[in-house]
Formats: structure tokens, C-alpha cells, sequence
């Protein structure tokens, strides 16, 4: 198989609800035991030094869920976001939706520094063999 979209059902993933580094692990590791390429796949942290991410589409509500960090995986090369959490429609769910219902880039700009996200990108196959 080459694309995890056809194999990979969000129901039939490893999911243990606050854990999503170890989800992200366990899904890297399940698309490349199903032949899937990993060259542009990478897992992002999203975090800040004061641990408080807001996040839409995580939680029952309207509003975000405030984390203290949260990862997810992308494919770059298909434009796909791989997040176990969030209350979307598809998953996996095109890059660009993924960004604009989940992190509100729009809302961004006025969110109070102390709320204001960082990024750290790996590449998912450093991950599988830590």
C-alpha cells in the first residue's frame, strides 16, 4: 500500500487518550509496517514555555482545549494531518483544514503571548527507532 489513507482507520488505531506522543509513535510505526513512505512524514510538538496551547476540535465544547503540549503527525508531501484527538470530519484530514479548524491561524494574532504556540518538527523515522 502506498497511502495511508487507505488502510489506516481512526478506530482501528493505538490510542490511549493523553498520549498523543506514544499515538503518534504507534501510528508512524503502523504506516511503515503497511509498506507506507515515510520520507515527508514528520511529527510535530506543538508546545510554548508556558505550557498553555489552545487547540479547537479536541474537546466537547466550542471552544479550544488548553494543553500543556500536543503532537501530531503530517504527511508534507500529500498534505496530510494524522491527529487522533481532534473531532473532524476525515481523518486522516488535508493539512490545510487540519490548521485552520484545529489551531484558527486567523484567531492567532490575537491570542495573549502567554497562549502564543511554538513548533518543533522530527522526522517520523527518527522516532520509530529511538
Amino acid at each position: 500500500m502506498t497511502s495511508g489513507e487507505d488502510f489506516i482507520k481512526k478506530e482501528k488505531c493505538v490510542y490511549t487518550y493523553c498520549y498523543c506522543e506514544e499515538n503518534v509513535w504507534k501510528l508512524a510505526e503502523t504506516l511503515k509496517n503497511n509498506g507506507y513512505e515515510l520520507g515527508e512524514v514528520y511529527a510535530v510538538i506543538v508546545s510554548n514555555q508556558n505550557k498553555t496551547i489552545p487547540i479547537w476540535k479536541h474537546g466537547e465544547g466550542f471552544g479550544p482545549v488548553v494543553w500543556d503540549y500536543h503532537v501530531l503527525l503530517i504527511d508534507r508531501g500529500k498534505q496530510l494531518a494524522y491527529d487522533l484527538d481532534a473531532k473532524l470530519d476525515t481523518f486522516p484530514c488535508m493539512l490545510s483544514k487540519y490548521v485552520e479548524e484545529c489551531f484558527k491561524p486567523i484567531q492567532s494574532p490575537m491570542l495573549p503571548k502567554r497562549l502564543q504556540r511554538n513548533y518543533r518538527v522530527i522526522q517520523a523515522l527518527s522516532l520509530i527507532h529511538i
